[in-house]
This record gives structure tokens, C-alpha cells and sequence, in this order.
């Protein structure tokens, strides 16, 4: 299937959106939904490139999952609730890579399924890079907010190039993962010294 561009839409798109090529939406309003069981996302590709101004009310609203290769969040509000992974890979045996640049993403998983990163029982492999924005990442159960299901590994990175003061709730949070975990860049601020 050819790519699928969305483009500035005056009014509302109610659909899902399924491409084996890039789908890349800039603008307008657009609301996915599964009418299909068949597919356990309402939008999926390749390659998935969100843009948006929030202030104009570009929204991207998604019930049932963005699953992607590479998924790029450059700005916009982006909201994607699951009934697996909010945000998560199209292929598990693949690499899955996802990029928040800037906007407002809210990403809900579900079932033991992470908000950002993999379903209840895979593994999590690739990177996951928030560059700016807001980031509102939830799930149920015991599965990583931003990483792996609840049964699944993290193989693979979380980079998170935030403000300097982003450290001070970093380093409490690491203290809650049951494995090592190793902060790296952060930054000399006397709040965090020990």
C-alpha cells in the first residue's frame, strides 16, 4: 500500500489508517477508531511522522493503539489509548523506534501493556527518545510506563534530553525498577549531588 499523507484538515477525519509505506499527518483533526477486529491498531505503518500546532487545535485521537516501526512526534497533542500498548511496535520482532520532539502525547496501555514500548508479554527492542514536549505515559498493572509489558524485557534505550532540572525526578523514579538501571547526563545541580 502506497503511503498516506494527511494534510491540514478542515473538519474532523473519523477512520482508521493502516499503510505498509509512511503515514505522516500535519494538522486538522483526526480521530482513529478499530472497526475492524481484524487489525489491533488504528494506526499502523512503517514510518509515522506526526506534526501539529496545538493552539490552532491539531489533535490526533487514537482508540486502539499507534503501532509503528519508527513513530516521530514533532508537535501537536497526540493522545493514544490502547487496549495493548498506547504507542507501541508493529513487528515485535523488529526494532521500534520512537521519537517526541516537542507537542502535549498522552499514551495509555492497557491489559499489562506499556503506555510507550511493548504489549503485556514481549520483549521491548529499540530506543525510545523524548527530545521535548510534555509527556503524560500511564499503564495498568505492573508493566513500565514507558518501556516494557508486564512480562516483557526492555532491550533496547529510554533517552530523555530534558531540562536540568529533569534529573531531580529521574533519579527518585530509578530507585523503583526492580533491575539495574544506570542514569547517565545529568546534570551538576546541587539538588542531586550526594
Amino acid at each position: 500500500m502506497p503511503s498516506i499523507r494527511l494534510a491540514d484538515l478542515a473538519q474532523q477525519l473519523d477512520a482508521e489508517l493502516h499503510g505498509d509505506g509512511d503515514i505522516v499527518i500535519t494538522g486538522g483533526e483526526v480521530v482513529c477508531n478499530v472497526r475492524d477486529r481484524a487489525y489491533f491498531a488504528a494506526i499502523s505503518g512503517n514510518n509515522i511522522t506526526i506534526s501539529g500546532d496545538e493552539s490552532r487545535g491539531d489533535h490526533v485521537l487514537v482508540y486502539h493503539s499507534i503501532n509503528g516501526n519508527n513513530i516521530t512526534i514533532n508537535s501537536g497533542k497526540v493522545e493514544a489509548y490502547g487496549s495493548w500498548a498506547g504507542i507501541g511496535p508493529l513487528d515485535h520482532d523488529k526494532p521500534f523506534n520512537v521519537t517526541i520532539n516537542g507537542g502535549h502525547v498522552i499514551a495509555k496501555g492497557n491489559e499489562g501493556s506499556a503506555g510507550i514500548g511493548s504489549t503485556a508479554f514481549h520483549d521491548m527492542k529499540g530506543a525510545i527518545t523524548i527530545n521535548g514536549g510534555v509527556v503524560e505515559a500511564t499503564c495498568q498493572y505492573d508493566a513500565a510506563t514507558i518501556g516494557g509489558g508486564y512480562r516483557g524485557d526492555m532491550e533496547g534505550t529510554i533517552t530523555i534530553n530534558g531540562a536540568k532540572n529533569a534529573a531531580v525526578a529521574i533519579l527518585p523514579a530509578a530507585l523503583l525498577v526492580s533491575g539495574k538501571c544506570r542514569v547517565e547526563n545529568v546534570p551538576d545541580i546541587s539538588d542531586v549531588r550526594i
